[in-house]
């Protein structure tokens, strides 16, 4: 968000309304491939941090824990959150060394900084992972696929999902039998 902010200040842009003001902070990882637009609207909390469960799109996996692939702030919340590396280093917090993965590092330390988590709709923020593979069948010898998809599970949903024409590529999992 500060590179928008920067761009705006060189380029004498004071954006929509509200000149160096924002909404909303989207944090995700750099394998995460968007399949539909995000509606920002439905994320209306300013001290709010989004997530989904970890599963994928369209299944039925019964979700256990936040995912970090995709991260949506609120205003407020992005202002207190985002130097999570400087909190792993410095955070004097007993409960920050008793996490046990990424997920519950975040969640934790977002409860800590009195930050509301919401879990949402796994169609609110609609992703696959991505990857490019070296396919010889493929033009250049490489190829774009999603993770987490399979055409059978687009065209049978067993959980939220989104219409099969809105995914026109490759599936990692049918496509390349990529593990």
């Amino acid at each position: 968000w500060n590179a928008t902010l920067a761009r705006q200040d060189f380029l004498g842009d004071p954006g929509p309304s509200h000149p160096k003001e924002y909404s909303h902070v989207v944090w995700l990882r750099d394998d995460v491939h968007f399949v539909a637009d995000v509606n920002l609207d439905l994320f209306r909390d300013p001290w709010g941090i989004y997530s989904t469960y970890m599963s994928y799109l369209c299944s039925k996996d019964e979700p256990q824990h936040i995912s970090d692939r995709v991260l949506i702030f609120g205003i407020h919340a992005a202002e207190r959150f985002l130097r999570p590396r400087r909190e792993y280093w410095h955070n004097p917090s007993k409960e920050l060394d008793q996490v046990e993965c990424i997920e519950d590092f975040l969640s934790t330390l977002a409860r800590l900084k009195g930050l509301n988590w919401h879990v949402g709709r796994g169609d609110w923020i609609v992703y696959f992972l991505s990857l490019h593979i070296t396919h010889p069948a493929s033009p250049g010898g490489l190829a774009f696929c999603l993770r987490g998809l399979s055409r059978r599970m687009l065209h049978r949903t067993e959980g939220p999902c989104n219409h099969p024409s809105a995914v026109p590529f490759s599936s990692c999992d049918d496509d390349f039998q990529v593990t």
